[in-house]
């Protein structure tokens, strides 16, 4: 069953969809470098870029001399930084999805990329739920406390790590599940063949991917001892 449709104006939700995708395509490009430099360099603080690194400044308040509480300030920042990024991602996932919907009701758009689509816009509300947890804990309790941190179970290195993984898993499974969509909706409409993934084999390929995690977190932890243990000699 297909979701109703909200009218815009002509073209105007086609080109909110457009940007929304993408602002991802750089949003992504973000998780994918950070991901790339803690491979390369796992014992420093996750990467930022510096567009990046200013925003969270700037929405946690920031100014340019340091203050005691400057490390709350941009933990608060950064956790305003994502819920944003995510949230915009996440209304461009379903006003695609409406699109395709108003495109299926002239058979313009296979079930299929419906679905595919559909999917990604379900994985990235999850995500966005996700985001709206670390945000209101840290802002009421002081600590960011969601599936991604497992619950506060995790600190130090352990920890950034898990959020590093996580995020940037779930932002690439959306991801792919939303553009493989937009490439399968283009080519329908050029009407040309085209293969669409199964929901299973989509899913199958991201549980494999996100099961690198519990390597990552181990080697995480050695990082932690092998610091303490020169900390006590």
């Amino acid at each position: 069953m297909r979701a109703a449709t909200v009218r815009l104006p002509s073209g105007v939700g086609a080109r909110l969809v457009a940007a929304g995708l993408i602002f991802q395509l750089g949003h992504l490009l973000e998780h994918v470098l950070q991901l790339v430099m803690w491979i390369i360099f796992p014992q420093r603080p996750p990467w930022m870029s510096p567009v990046a690194h200013w925003l969270a400044e700037r929405l946690g308040g920031i100014g340019l001399s340091e203050t005691p509480e400057m490390d709350m300030a941009m933990a608060r920042g950064m956790e305003l930084l994502h819920l944003i990024g995510n949230a915009i991602f996440a209304v461009a996932a379903i006003g695609f999805v409406q699109l395709l919907a108003k495109r299926s009701e002239a058979s313009a758009t296979s079930d299929a990329t419906y679905r595919l689509a559909r999917t990604g816009a379900w994985v990235q509300g999850v995500h966005l739920a996700e985001h709206v947890l670390l945000t209101l804990t840290l802002f009421i309790t002081g600590r960011s406390v969601g599936l991604s941190t497992w619950f506060g179970t995790f600190e130090g290195a352990a920890s950034a790590t898990q959020r590093v993984w996580w995020h940037g898993s779930v932002n690439l499974i959306a991801s792919g599940l939303v553009f493989w969509a937009v490439r399968s909706a283009y080519v329908e409409r050029a009407k040309r063949p085209i293969r669409t993934p199964s929901i299973r084999s989509v899913l199958v390929a991201s549980v494999a991917f996100v099961a690198v995690m519990p390597t990552a977190l181990a080697a995480a932890n050695q990082t932690d001892a092998a610091g303490n243990d020169h900390h006590m000699a």
